[in-house]
């Protein structure tokens, strides 16, 4: 009886050691900027929705992007908000629908154009003309929320300016400071909790020199006019075990233009944690036990 007792407690730590826990996997990311290509910038494979290079994408036919193949693919569906007045304070009611709609160019990446922009109308959401067909906050602030199929770690966004601003471009391209919330509890107005990344700011890389030149994400294409910074307050941290995320231009400010290139994300694998090898070892000395008491018995 001891002996079973000693074999079955062997089985069940075995059986325990079995359980993982999600940990970061190998850097891949969503490629804005591109349709589908194998690799994209970030050198993984990806396919999405048709209708890349004009901005078509609404709500009622979101965009949708996916990376990987198998069980290790991740898929992103991206959805633009709008306020629905001219405030950044907290309570402030958000609209989707045909009022915020997102739009993608090659080699650009994903805007936003929403009711209040220039060229915007219920015929034609996707209509707006520059700078507006950025995600902007200028007028109405605008919202573009990326939900994964899987949680993702998050390593970073890369942003950049195209199509001038309301103000002076030239003096405006240091204006891609961005505010996100991971997980939001709620689309339907803006909550509190927002965590703001500025450019050449504590830690986090410099403000551009140049508008975007349409070649894709900066780092793989020697686009100067990209921003490409990590999460938190000091542009660096990574964001774990994130199943949405929502961003927005920098609410402190107004007159912040930008398109989202990119996002450098790793979908969050299923490894054995520290106390995972500490129950293999218990199940390993079980199983001696075991079978030390057999032999003393033969």
């Amino acid at each position: 009886m001891k002996r079973t007792a000693i074999f079955s407690f062997a089985m069940l730590a075995m059986a325990l050691a079995t359980t993982v826990v999600p940990a970061t996997a190998s850097t891949s990311g969503f490629d804005f900027a591109q349709c589908g290509a194998n690799p994209n910038g970030y050198g993984v494979a990806q396919t999405q929705s048709s209708g890349c290079g004009a901005a078509s994408y609404s709500n009622s036919a979101p965009f949708t992007q996916t990376i990987g193949s198998g069980a290790t693919a991740v898929s992103l569906t991206a959805t633009a908000y709008v306020t629905t007045t001219d405030s950044s304070a907290v309570g402030t009611p958000l609209e989707s629908g045909n009022n915020a709609t997102v739009g993608q160019y090659t080699g650009n990446g994903l805007g936003i154009c929403s009711i209040g922009d220039s060229g915007y109308s219920t015929t034609n959401p996707n209509g707006c003309s520059q700078p507006s067909h950025q995600t902007d906050d200028s007028g109405e602030y605008e919202f573009l929320l990326l939900t994964f199929s899987a949680p993702v770690n998050i390593n970073s966004i890369a942003l950049a300016n195209f199509g001038g601003n309301s103000n002076n471009e030239s003096t405006n391209l240091n204006e891609l400071g961005f505010t996100y919330w991971t997980n939001p509890s709620s689309e339907s107005q803006i909550i509190a909790g927002g965590t703001t990344v500025l450019c050449g700011t504590g830690g986090a890389s410099a403000c551009p020199t140049a508008e975007g030149n349409g070649n894709g994400i900066g780092a793989a294409n020697g686009d100067n006019g990209s921003w490409i910074t990590g999460f938190g307050s000091n542009g660096q941290a990574t964001l774990s075990s994130v199943t949405s995320i929502l961003i927005a231009s920098d609410l402190a400010e107004s007159d912040d233009y930008f398109k989202v290139q990119g996002i450098s994300a790793a979908r969050a694998s299923a490894t054995p944690e520290p106390a995972t090898f500490g129950l293999v070892g218990l199940a390993l000395v079980g199983f001696g036990i075991y079978r030390r008491g057999r032999k003393s018995n033969s």
